[in-house]
């Protein structure tokens, strides 16, 4: 990672998704990189308007571009799905709240090999 400029992906293209987007797009010392998002089509919109990739996973995601950090923006209920896919591929993250919904999920995040 560059001291200066961080590479950063987004994973959710909505309504949250969408102001990350735009912060991250505005920031001098970020890499916008990549979206990933449920919805191909609101994806690939919201990709365009930034100027970058756009794909419909968080696996190609991540492989395509390689990011110092995934913000993660999607609803609720698929934040333990997502935010454990990217803790086992290695990559940090910031996740809108809520985490997890029980004690059980995030056990399971802070013990994702278990």
């Amino acid at each position: 990672m560059n001291n200066s400029i961080i590479k950063i992906a987004l994973v959710g293209a909505g309504g949250w998704g969408r102001q990350h987007a735009r912060i991250l797009a505005e920031r001098p010392d970020v890499e916008f990189c990549g979206i990933a998002g449920r919805t191909p089509e609101k994806t690939r919109v919201r990709a365009e308007m930034y100027g970058v990739p756009f794909y419909t996973d968080i696996q190609t995601l991540l492989e395509k571009t390689h990011p110092d950090l995934v913000s993660l923006c999607l609803p609720n209920k698929g934040h333990f799905d997502a935010t454990l896919e990217i803790i086992r591929a290695g990559y940090p993250l910031l996740v809108e709240k809520p985490l997890v919904f029980s004690l059980d999920e995030a056990d399971v995040l802070l013990h994702p090999g278990r």
